[in-house]
């Protein structure tokens, strides 16, 4: 019985064997990938110019910035973290029903929404968070021009 390198040598043999017989085929698949690399390659770079040119130096932001998105991405966050504190402070200051029963069979009073501290508080360091962002975006874009 053979060992386990034995069989793996074979195996290659028979491999090496196999391709040595078809070179076209091999040919055909080297230049196919060659082929597909250049048209990806062309459209890549049409699509660097088309950034560059559109967008300007956020643009050039955009291909050279290697965290760019991520940054785009974290802004938009805090923008939208913002807005819906800013809306839950202004629309939700209402007293509901709780669903707990306080001693006597009455039902306690409870406000929904934040407190006017805790949204002003959030407002502020969700502010900074943003300016130190656009800050970020304003030193990476001026970098890259």
């Amino acid at each position: 019985m053979p060992s386990t390198i034995q069989r793996f040598n074979q195996a290659v043999q028979s491999r090496i064997v196999a391709i040595a017989k078809k070179p076209r085929k091999i040919l055909r698949w080297v230049l196919g990938v060659s082929v597909l690399e250049a048209i990806r390659e062309y459209y890549r770079g049409k699509l660097m110019e088309w950034t560059i040119d559109t967008l300007g130096s956020f643009g050039k932001w955009l291909i050279f910035d290697p965290f760019a998105l991520m940054t785009l991405a974290t802004a938009v966050g805090m923008l939208y973290l913002l807005c819906v504190v800013i809306h839950d402070v202004l629309t939700k200051d209402e007293w509901t029903e709780s669903i707990l029963v306080e001693h006597g069979n009455q039902r306690a009073m409870i406000r929904t929404g934040l407190s006017k501290n805790a949204g002003a508080a959030t407002i502020v360091i969700g502010g900074l968070v943003a300016i130190l962002i656009i800050y970020g975006f304003n030193e990476g874009v001026n970098r890259t021009v």
